[in-house]
């Protein structure tokens, strides 16, 4: 790794974006790397793979609007609205997309609004799912963020993060991502808005970029199957060695098959 992760702030019509980046290792010959957070994160959710990722190419991590230190906004968005700030910064060279849960949605909407400046999707732990399952965990998690006066209002986000997870991710690591979580406040819950009120049936039949998913064994499983059966001529590759936190436990296998994907043509 050349140097450390840098961070900036690029102005665009949909607010500052804050953007995560990190050098190529040796010289980049291969096209730019965008990683795309799952809810309900910034681009810190990548910092663990980053550097595993990063030979012969750059790697970038926006925050969607309202996350991270990227610009707030006052209405719930769209997929559509967050593919558009993630277009706003990459500019027009062809890039890699990857996402992750999430991310893999905003990966998709990408590539189906500028589909010249998206070589090749990577969609790990894809929530694909009809109408029906989307209502159903909409009612569960889309809704905003319990905050009062008592700590405990916070007990959901620590147990999460941190509590459930002491034995698989280390502290320091679970408390940023607890942290994370909280920076949008009450609005934390507006990618779920977004991932739970997209037509993944019909913008998945549309995709004609390159596209290899990638499914773990976790509860999104048959879900993530069923995407790779939803896009045309996409390639599914089972990780099933990685049980739970992906970019944490498993950033080593994980990053492994991303740069055969990526490194193969």
């Amino acid at each position: 790794m050349i140097g450390a992760m840098q961070k900036s702030y690029l102005p665009t019509e949909h607010g500052q974006i804050h953007v995560r980046a990190l050098d190529a290792d040796g010289e980049a010959t291969r096209p730019p790397l965008v990683c795309l957070h799952p809810a309900p994160y910034s681009g810190a959710y990548y910092e663990t793979v980053m550097p595993l990722l990063n030979e012969g190419r750059l790697v970038i991590a926006p925050d969607y609007p309202g996350y991270g230190g990227s610009y707030p906004l006052d209405e719930p968005p769209s997929i559509a609205d967050y593919a558009a700030a993630v277009l706003a910064v990459i500019g027009d060279e062809p890039v890699d997309l990857m996402g992750f849960h999430s991310g893999a949605l905003v990966a998709v909407e990408s590539s189906l609004l500028a589909p010249e400046r998206i070589r090749r999707l990577l969609l790990i732990d894809v929530p694909y799912l009809d109408a029906e399952t989307q209502q159903k965990f909409y009612s569960q998690v889309a809704k905003p963020l319990a905050l009062d006066h008592e700590l405990d209002c916070l007990d959901k986000a620590w147990d999460f993060n941190v509590a459930s997870r002491k034995d698989i991710v280390p502290l320091d690591r679970a408390f940023d991502l607890f942290v994370d979580q909280l920076v949008a406040g009450r609005r934390d819950y507006y990618c779920f808005h977004a991932a739970f009120t997209y037509d993944c049936v019909a913008r998945f039949a549309e995709v004609t970029t390159p596209t290899t998913i990638v499914a773990t064994r976790s509860p999104l499983l048959d879900a993530t199957q069923a995407a790779s059966q939803a896009i045309p001529a996409a390639r599914l590759i089972d990780v099933t060695d990685i049980t739970t936190s992906v970019f944490e436990q498993g950033a080593p296998v994980i990053a492994r098959r991303i740069n055969a994907v990526l490194n193969d043509g």
